[in-house]
C-alpha cells in the first residue's frame, strides 16, 4: 500500500515519526508491514544469537537506515548489523553509513514485489549481504551483489564470512515459533 505518490526524500524526512512507521523507497511513502507473532519472535532470537556471537558489534531492530544508492531511501531493516565502530547517526539519532547486513524478515502483509524492491535496494546502496527470513516457509534466502541467490532451508546453518564465527541452525533459530505459541505438554516422571 503506498500512501502518497511523489513526495521528495527531504520532504519524508521533515516529517516527524509515526505509527505505523513508514519507509521511504522508490520515490514513494510506504507503511512498514506490521509483523505478526512469528516474526516477532525469530526477530528477537535472531537479535539474541548475534549479540551472543559478539556483544560489541551493533545489532540493531528496526533501525532507521538512510540509503544512497539510484536514490535516496530510509527504511527500517527487521534487523540490521553494523561494523564495530561502523554504526554512524545523525542527530535524529538515524543510521546514516550502510549496515554489512541487512535482515528483512516476512510479514504475512509483505508483498514478494515490494520485498525485492528493498533487497535490490540494500544491495544498490552497498549492504553487502541481505538476508531475507520466511517464518512461514522456515527458510532463508541470502542475497549478496553480483551472486546467485542462495536458499538455505531448515535442515541448513546461516554461516557467514562477514561475521566470522558466527553459525546459527535453523531449526534453532525457527523452534520457538511453534513452542512459545502452541507450547507442548511436558511429562510427567
Amino acid at each position: 500500500m503506498v500512501l502518497q505518490r511523489h513526495v521528495s526524500f527531504d520532504e519524508f524526512m521533515s516529517w516527524p515519526e509515526q505509527k505505523p512507521y513508514l519507509e521511504y523507497f522508490e520515490g514513494e511513502v510506504k507503511p512498514k508491514a506490521v509483523p505478526n507473532s512469528d516474526h516477532s519472535i525469530v526477530q528477537a532470537d535472531l537479535m539474541f544469537h548475534l549479540k551472543s556471537w559478539d556483544p560489541k558489534v551493533p545489532v540493531v531492530a528496526e533501525q532507521r537506515c538512510l540509503l544512497k544508492g539510484a536514490g535516496s531511501a530510509a527504511v527500517l531493516p527487521d534487523v540490521a548489523v553494523f561494523p564495530p565502530g561502523g554504526f554512524t547517526v545523525n542527530p535524529k539519532r538515524q543510521a546514516v553509513v550502510p549496515p554489512r547486513l541487512a535482515v528483512e524478515i516476512l510479514s504475512p502483509d509483505d508483498t514478494y514485489a515490494d520485498v525485492q524492491a528493498k533487497v535490490s535496494l540494500y544491495l544498490e546502496a552497498g549492504v553487502p549481504v541481505v538476508w531475507v527470513i520466511d517464518p512461514a516457509a522456515r527458510n532463508v534466502t541470502i542475497h549478496r551483489a553480483g551472486e546467485r541467490t542462495k536458499v538455505v532451508s531448515e535442515e541448513g546453518k546461516l554461516e557467514e564470512p562477514l561475521l566470522p564465527g558466527f553459525s546459527l541452525s535453523l531449526k534453532t533459530l525457527f523452534q520457538n515459533v511453534d513452542t512459545m505459541i502452541n507450547p507442548q505438554p511436558t511429562e510427567q516422571p
